[in-house]
């Protein structure tokens, strides 16, 4: 039974910060946020499993994701069942042993109050065909992002065919035996048919779908990214979006733990620190003066209460980590 806080713990690459984190696991179009300061490790491992990626990581505060998923393959989310910090999706709470469907192409809005480990498997179309999945249900689980409510044996199942295969991987067998790898990535399609499909018919599955964005929140998001570079507040969402203020806090409260204020707020410091990391970055002030902030003092001390320093050591340590080494 995993229900150790070492469920996910299978010889992980060396833990690092919530940059490279954020850099490993990003698409375009997708913005990750650090919500609270770290409390916890870092960390991303990919293992590549045939025509299924299998990937397992661990975020070390409580974050923000939201966009539109750019990738080609359905993504299959578990999180450690340790991790009890509420997480939502589109809204709508996930809870233990909930898969979350990320279909290609389609928007979705995650919040996590606090640190979670998790597993993921990206799944393309015709492999799903292959693995059993009928047209209705891949429709069904294409619609939009959606929180599938699996039985606790059917989710540890996967979990623990995951966890062997992430040992089986790291063990340096694998050039020396393809063909298992090629029985492991067939039995993790295998268990998560019987998670997904054995206990869902597709009407199932389409009643414990989330609901899509709100079209005036997707309208609020695109406009958010298409201004990044500018000192945002609400009433210019408000006029974007044709909504009064009211209508807009109820929404992001509802999807990302915190108001409309607060959302631009992290999203700038975010970007920030995204932008002091980059190889690009000069000095502190010609970074800040790109997002439109002013009161360089007050910002350096919010910036350092979320990531535990100020803007100059961020450029400092990215500097460092530029230099070649000889």
């Amino acid at each position: 039974m995993l229900t150790s806080g070492n469920a996910f713990n299978v010889r992980a690459s060396a833990p690092f910060g919530f940059y490279d984190y954020a850099r490993s696991i990003r698409e375009p179009g997708v913005m990750l946020m650090l919500v609270k300061p770290s409390r916890s490790r870092w960390h991303v491992s990919r293992y590549p499993l045939g025509r299924v990626l299998l990937q397992s990581g661990s975020a070390g505060g409580a974050t923000i994701v939201d966009g539109v998923s750019q990738s080609d393959s359905f993504v299959f989310f578990l999180r450690n069942p340790d991790h009890a910090h509420l997480m939502s999706l589109n809204g709508e709470t996930v809870v233990v042993d909930d898969i979350a469907v990320f279909p290609p192409g389609k928007p979705f809005a995650v919040a996590c109050r606090g640190p979670y480990e998790w597993i993921s498997l990206s799944v393309p179309h015709e492999v799903l065909v292959e693995a059993g999945f009928s047209p209705r249900q891949i429709h069904a689980l294409g619609t939009f992002a959606s929180v599938i409510r699996v039985p606790h044996w059917a989710a540890l199942q996967l979990i623990t065919a995951a966890t062997y295969a992430m040992e089986f991987f790291q063990s340096a067998r694998i050039s020396m035996d393809a063909n298992r790898l090629s029985d492991i990535e067939r039995t993790l399609l295998a268990d998560l048919s019987a998670a997904v499909i054995q206990h869902s018919d597709p009407a199932e599955i389409l009643s414990c779908q989330t609901r899509s964005l709100d079209g005036f929140v997707q309208r609020a998001l695109a406009f958010i990214q298409a201004h990044e570079a500018g000192d945002l507040h609400v009433k210019h969402l408000c006029r974007a979006t044709d909504k009064a203020e009211r209508s807009l806090l109820r929404a992001f409260h509802k999807l990302f733990g915190v108001g409309t204020t607060q959302y631009l707020k992290l999203r700038r410091l975010n970007r920030v620190h995204f932008a002091l990391m980059a190889p690009a970055a000069t000095t502190v002030a010609g970074v800040l003066a790109i997002y439109g902030i002013t009161e360089c003092g007050r910002f350096a001390g919010t910036y350092k209460s979320l990531f535990g320093e100020s803007p100059s050591e961020t450029l400092k340590k990215a500097d460092a980590s530029k230099r070649p080494l000889y």
